[in-house]
């Protein structure tokens, strides 16, 4: 499948073409900057593969959780891109992305995220390699931290992501806190999700679901 996947949900902004097996990336750590270098990046892209839009099956997105704008900006991308050249959208929790970042760059086969959400919040994810794909182990949450929570007990795992430093998690996990998003493995999971249509696919934010109404969780 040739493809073009994104995601701006962290302070990363990461693009991945993947083109007659071919993969092109370009992955930067540029927090705040996102709107002024994602479309020139997905351009630079496609011109480095000699191709356009138009020639791809699909668009893959992260979806979030992650930061509200940085989420909305890559949705509102995606599904400008897609509705432009009559493309579908696959959707992928850009967590799960994380995950299989963790994988690919670190070789942690069974991971627990903690992705800071600020105002004393986090989000929250447990996933484990099962042929060749972190799989979520239970439903993403959005954790705050001034109501009683309970982590994964996982002691096999590896902890990822920059809230159990930020908020002093409690855990005995290695600990891995500099880790974010890449698309090259949103290309990955895409393999494994249907196509949508560009208005089917939505940001996931999580706050509202659970967050503001201060779901306890033990």
């Amino acid at each position: 499948m040739n493809i073009l996947a994104f995601d701006t949900s962290t302070e990363a902004c990461s693009v991945a073409l993947q083109w007659n097996g071919g993969v092109f990336s370009d992955h930067r750590v540029i927090p705040r900057q996102h709107n002024q270098f994602i479309l020139s990046m997905i351009q630079q892209l496609l011109t480095d593969a000699g191709i356009t839009l138009r020639q791809l099956d699909a668009i893959v997105v992260g979806i979030g959780p992650g930061s509200f704008v940085g989420v909305r900006l890559a949705v509102s991308v995606a599904q400008g891109l897609a509705y432009g050249v009559d493309l579908p959208l696959i959707g992928v929790s850009s967590l799960q992305v994380l995950a299989q970042t963790a994988y690919r760059e670190r070789g942690c086969p069974e991971v627990v995220i903690a992705l800071d959400a600020h105002m004393r919040a986090f989000y929250l994810g447990y996933y484990r390699l099962d042929k060749g794909v972190m799989d979520s182990q239970q439903a993403e949450q959005a954790i705050l931290l001034d109501v009683p929570y309970q982590l994964p007990i996982v002691p096999a795992a590896t902890a990822i992501g920059n809230a159990w430093s930020i908020y002093a998690l409690p855990t005995d996990l290695p600990l891995i806190s500099d880790l974010l998003p890449n698309a090259i493995d949103a290309l990955r999971l895409a393999q494994m999700k249907n196509a949508l249509s560009a208005e089917q696919v939505v940001p996931i934010y999580l706050r509202e679901a659970s967050l503001w109404q201060k779901v306890v969780r033990s």
